[in-house]
């Protein structure tokens, strides 16, 4: 509508005022029409050469500024860079918009190519002039930003100091109805998904409801997606399955028309983790062989996220090849993401690496992963991402605590699991009590991947006879589910 009514305006005002064909251009930008965007950008700029009036130098670096964003856009960052010192030489101090479309473009640019400081300076630089009461909402983006970077780089507490402060200025009296809904909650959004990594799961769901609440009402696709996807995994930690795969749910259609290829990743591993939760193992083993046989996650952006979700199926799947498959895997992403400064990506791959080696009996290796995990995230206070990894990460933590590995963070870690988790004293040695040879049958059928009432077909029992046993195998093994059981009885070798 706005560049409708931009276009309906007369051509000798567009010629006149500059600023009128600049607003259309990053009109055109801002809906993804690039072509039309290069063309009225050089049409703006003819028209300023031919005029030659005495601030055709400051308009000129107007052009240049949203060029530079044009550039940002492509990424381009060697023309980005260029157009953008030819534009801060003539632009004056309190020219405080174009000086914004710079910054933030190439922030941006700089963020999505993992520059991270050159990113955050671009940021900060914006702060100065833009952390006032009119600029709120461009100051609560670039506190989202940098959030954003420091999430990215693993400093859990630094980004929840910045969505504090886009929290404050949301809140201020002076900002009430000037800022989009989407933009409100998008920030209650991303505090909660930080309060649940604390474990602080009233406080997240209180934000998350209030966030998606605001995402809904403002049209948010983005933040619907986000919304659900951390609500979701916030019910999964209480055990509630059938609400987390509603979440799932009410996410799947708008990222199958979205193109936010972050949480196109995240929906992805979400869903394995559900299927994991209702024992569904063989839909995402079935999931993770297409991706690695189809290489269908090579080259696409965001893609750890993915490539740790198939690392984890492969090591619940606990045979030789899965867990050499499963450290392969791990191995690929650790060298880059410590190159990068992605630490929180070294975290879950340390702590996948701890549990593939434990899987595969060799416990030195394990501790020693997992202790350089530990390292990493206890500054930060990192506990869901350990947590939501399951029993089997609770013995692993158990195990390091009997060897005073960072035991006081590794209590607090323990203490964030579930209350009716139950854990063994030790990962070492033989079962409290052993299985009688019918159970043992029956874990055998289970870990195969029989239902209760293929079990009871195969072993001419009824199927509640069936759950009998398979409830006292839980007991005895310590777990909460079939993959678990599965999972724990391949540790102790119970399996043929």
């Amino acid at each position: 509508l706005i560049k409708s009514w931009l276009d309906s305006l007369p051509r000798e005002w567009r010629s006149e005022y500059p600023i009128i064909g600049l607003v259309r251009t990053g009109l055109l930008l801002f809906t993804g029409q690039l072509e039309a965007c290069v063309q009225s950008v050089q049409e703006v700029e003819q028209r300023l050469v031919s005029r030659g009036d005495a601030e055709v130098d400051l308009h000129l670096a107007w052009v240049n500024a949203v060029r530079c964003s044009i550039a940002c856009f492509q990424n381009d960052l060697s023309r980005a860079e260029a157009f953008a010192e030819q534009s801060r030489q003539e632009l004056p101090e309190e020219e405080y918009f174009f000086r914004s479309i710079i910054l933030g473009s190439l922030g941006d640019t700089y963020r999505r190519n993992g520059l991270w400081e050159k990113s955050r300076q671009c940021y900060l630089e914006m702060l100065d002039f833009i952390d006032a009461p009119l600029f709120v909402v461009q100051s609560v983006h670039v506190y989202g930003a940098l959030a954003d970077l420091s999430l990215r780089q693993g400093r859990l507490r630094e980004a929840a100091g910045y969505w504090r402060k886009a929290l404050t200025a949301i809140q201020d009296r002076e900002s009430w109805g000037r800022l989009p809904l989407p933009l409100v909650g998008w920030v209650h959004i991303r505090m909660g998904e930080i309060l649940y990594q604390w474990n602080q799961l009233d406080e997240a769901r209180h934000h998350l409801v209030r966030g998606l609440e605001r995402a809904e009402l403002g049209g948010d696709v983005r933040g619907l997606i986000a919304g659900n996807l951390i609500a979701g995994r916030l019910e999964l930690t209480r055990g509630n399955i059938e609400q987390a795969e509603e979440h799932l749910e009410r996410a799947r259609p708008l990222v199958e028309k979205a193109q936010f290829s972050h949480w196109i990743r995240r929906f992805e591993r979400f869903q394995l983790e559900v299927w994991l939760a209702q024992d569904m193992l063989q839909s995402a083993v079935h999931w993770s062989d297409e991706m690695l046989q189809e290489g269908a996650l090579d080259g696409r952006p965001d893609s750890e996220a993915a490539h740790l979700a198939m690392a984890r199926v492969l090591i619940v799947k606990g045979d030789l090849p899965s867990l050499e498959r499963a450290l392969d895997q791990i191995g690929s992403l650790l060298q880059p993401a410590q190159a990068q400064g992605r630490t929180v990506i070294t975290i879950e791959a340390r702590a996948l690496q701890a549990l593939a080696y434990s899987r595969r009996g060799d416990m030195a290796s394990a501790m020693r992963s997992l202790e350089r995990a530990l390292r990493l995230a206890e500054p930060e206070g990192y506990l869901r991402l350990f947590a939501d990894l399951g029993a089997p990460m609770a013995r692993l933590l158990q195990e390091a605590r009997s060897r005073e590995v960072m035991p006081d963070y590794v209590d607090r870690l323990l203490a964030s699991f579930s209350s009716d988790l139950t854990l063994p004293a030790s990962t070492r040695g033989a079962l409290p009590e052993p299985l009688t040879d019918r159970e043992g049958e029956i874990l055998q059928l289970l870990a195969a991947g029989l239902t209760n009432r293929e079990i009871a077909e195969e072993l001419v029992i009824s199927p509640e006879t069936v759950k009998k046993h398979t409830g006292n195998i839980y007991g005895k093994l310590g777990v909460r589910s079939r993959t678990e059981a599965a999972a724990r009885a391949r540790e102790l070798e119970l399996l043929e």
